[in-house]
């Protein structure tokens, strides 16, 4: 007799993907406004420049900005079986399934897998999900 493979379930379906790929891309968003702050500010400090420093502040608006608004709505991204929030990460005890990358984190692997392989897994539960249907 052969033996029967392993059942693979199909990934459920995350109810709230736009919100989650909106969040994500705006967080890429706000870490590039980062890095070209920083690269204004080090151009003010080696030439003087004052459109620099006003485009270094400009950008350092636009980073607060953008933090705070992908902040208090990601704050309501949770997952449908858990309650865990998808993209905040805090003290709880994380799944041994969940992905996560070695320097950044369980948040960056969710927004790196949502947008390019278009599936995630929960942090907390484990539990994997795709953003298309």
């Amino acid at each position: 007799m052969t033996e029967s493979p392993q059942k693979r379930t199909r990934s459920r379906y995350f109810g709230r993907s736009r919100l989650l790929i909106v969040l994500s891309v705006l967080r890429i968003v706000a870490s590039l406004t980062l890095l070209a702050c920083v690269w204004f500010v080090i151009d003010v400090f080696q030439q003087r420049d004052r459109t620099s420093a006003a485009i270094a502040l400009g950008l350092i608006i636009l980073f607060g900005a953008l933090r705070v608004f992908i902040f208090t709505q990601a704050r309501h991204l949770r997952c449908p079986l858990c309650h865990g929030t998808i993209l905040h990460s805090n003290a709880a005890h994380k799944h041994k399934h969940a992905m996560r990358i070695p320097v950044i984190g369980h948040g960056w692997a969710v927004i790196i897998n949502a947008l390019i392989r278009g599936k995630f897994r929960c942090m907390y539960c484990g539990t994997s999900f795709r953003t298309k249907k």
